[in-house]
């Protein structure tokens, strides 16, 4: 029985080391969190949560779902550079590197996405054609939001059709995976590291 009660506290202790040892060198916490939705008031009730350190920005923009694609004014875009919320991706073998968007080109149309090959259509049905393709997400990922369209102005009126969705870029101190359950009835939540360099 003593043999019995000191292996199962010498697994205890293993376990409970290893779990340790994982929070402490292996997590590493990234504090910034990207939330969409079409209904503004709803995240302006959870930026309104938010401690006074935090850092936040909103924009608006129009979103196509059945390509996951947001069209942005080029003024909007540029604040979501503020906050580092979008960032050039390159590969180095079997890894994606992360560099935040701090400027944006000139050139408009301008389309972030990986696939070069997308139809953009507004809302007669013309195409887009952008003068210029990068690889820039939103955030750290394509998951949810796969092509983003920056426009100016004018060509920004040319999807007024297309519903107005609302989206939030949020810098805190908390460990964005422990806080982004409290977004989790917002269309689209995702994490990211505006801590990239």
């Amino acid at each position: 029985m003593k043999k019995l009660l000191a292996t199962i506290g010498f697994l205890a202790a293993i376990i409970g080391g290893g779990f340790f040892a994982y929070e402490t060198f292996r997590h590493k916490p990234v504090h910034g969190i990207i939330v969409l939705d079409y209904d503004k008031q709803k995240i302006d009730n959870k930026l309104a949560k938010l401690d006074k350190d935090a850092k936040k920005v909103q924009v608006e923009g129009k979103w196509q779902d059945d390509n996951h694609l947001l069209v942005l004014s080029k003024e909007e875009a540029e604040k979501l550079t503020t906050l580092k919320a979008l960032n050039k991706v390159t590969t180095k073998k079997d890894t994606f590197l992360f560099e935040p968007l701090l400027q944006l080109p000139d050139q408009l149309p301008l389309l972030f996405s990986k696939d070069s090959a997308i139809t953009i259509t507004d809302d007669t049905g013309a195409i887009v054609t952008p003068k210029q393709t990068e690889y820039v997400v939103l955030g750290d990922s394509s998951m949810f939001v796969s092509h983003i369209l920056v426009t100016d102005a004018a060509d920004y009126q040319k999807f007024q059709t297309a519903p107005t969705i609302h989206v939030a870029a949020i810098r805190s101190d908390e460990d964005a995976s422990k806080a982004i359950t409290d977004y989790k009835d917002l269309k689209i939540q995702q994490m990211y590291n505006p801590d990239n360099q």
